[in-house]
């Protein structure tokens, strides 16, 4: 909410910048298309962070009234609050990094339909928060393979069986 709030700072900046004196049209036009996109701006990050506490919403919804498995009402609280956070906060461990890498791909599947996930190399991305967990033994290694190979399933329609790809 940080930056929102930062930027919502630059269309009043903006705007005292058009009503100065002396109005010189080559100097003060460019400003009308900067306010308009420092608005966009601010409507996409509002409805980023709406979008994904959804999810966090959702989250709590099922725990409360319909999953009965301790283990799973644990990781959807989990979930919850990872969903919470992300979008506003900087991501604190792995699972933290892989939902901010999933909510990055869908808005960008989103704007781009044939946005294929690649844009970055995973390994350098991620490798920070694996190692984190990695060195406290929090992590087993069968579900994070699972994790990385979920999305080449989704873009290239492969059959995932136990972690084998098919």
């Amino acid at each position: 909410l940080k930056r929102i709030e930062m930027i919502e700072e630059k269309p009043k900046e903006a705007l005292r910048g058009l009503s100065e004196a002396p109005w010189i049209a080559s100097e003060k036009l460019s400003l009308i298309d900067k306010i308009d996109a420092y608005r966009a701006m601010i409507i996409a990050g509002k409805a980023v962070i709406t979008w994904a506490r959804r999810y966090s919403r959702l989250a709590k919804i099922m725990v409360e009234g319909f999953e009965t498995d301790p283990k799973r009402k644990e990781e959807l609280l989990q979930i919850s609050d990872i969903c919470w956070r992300v979008p506003v906060e900087p991501a604190k461990g792995f699972w933290d990094s892989m939902q901010v890498k999933w909510f990055t791909c869908v808005i960008a599947q989103s704007l781009e339909h044939y946005s294929s996930d690649y844009s970055h190399k995973e390994d350098r991305l991620q490798w920070t928060y694996y190692r984190g967990k990695l060195d406290c033994h929090k992590l087993r290694q069968k579900p994070v393979k699972e994790i990385f190979q979920f999305p080449l399933a989704k873009n290239f329609r492969i059959i995932l069986t136990d972690g084998i790809i098919k």
